[in-house]
């Protein structure tokens, strides 16, 4: 997303002015057998010098090539983040399915719970003794323990 907004950026930029500048100084000492000057004559032998440099440019946008790669840019910044929204809502659904799954596999084991218990009381099940009593046809047991 970052790198979208970034690159927009650069692109409305690039229909403004550039300006450029460069200052240098530069120091030089020259030797004095070099010269070749008689002896006697007094000169001076370091020089420095100093530049300033100031450059600016502007691009026309006659053909249209800057206008269309700032809507380039624009278009990407909004596909990016129309993308990062897809991916927020489909992590949103999953999370959500995932939870009404829970929920529907929640019930079916208190009504599984409560299937079997309801079932071990019609037939005679003794939960303190841990006994099975005559059952009943529905059971499908007609044996006594």
């Amino acid at each position: 997303m970052k790198v979208a907004e970034a690159t927009l950026q650069q692109s409305r930029a690039a229909l403004l002015p550039s300006l450029q500048g460069d200052v240098s100084v530069t120091d030089a000492k020259q030797s004095r057998s070099a010269l070749n000057f008689p002896a006697g004559i007094n000169i001076n032998l370091e020089t420095q010098t100093y530049r300033a440099q100031l450059s600016t440019s502007w691009e026309a946008d006659i053909w249209g090539k800057l206008s269309s790669a700032k809507r380039s840019a624009y278009a990407s910044l909004l596909q990016t983040d129309a993308a990062k929204r897809a991916v927020q809502t489909q992590l949103i659904a999953n999370i959500a399915n995932a939870y009404y799954n829970l929920m529907a596999l929640d019930q079916q084991l208190k009504i599984t719970e409560q299937t079997i218990k309801d079932q071990a009381q019609q037939c005679g099940y003794d939960e303190r003794t841990k006994r099975r009593s005559y059952c009943k046809w529905s059971c499908g047991s007609t044996e006594r323990s």
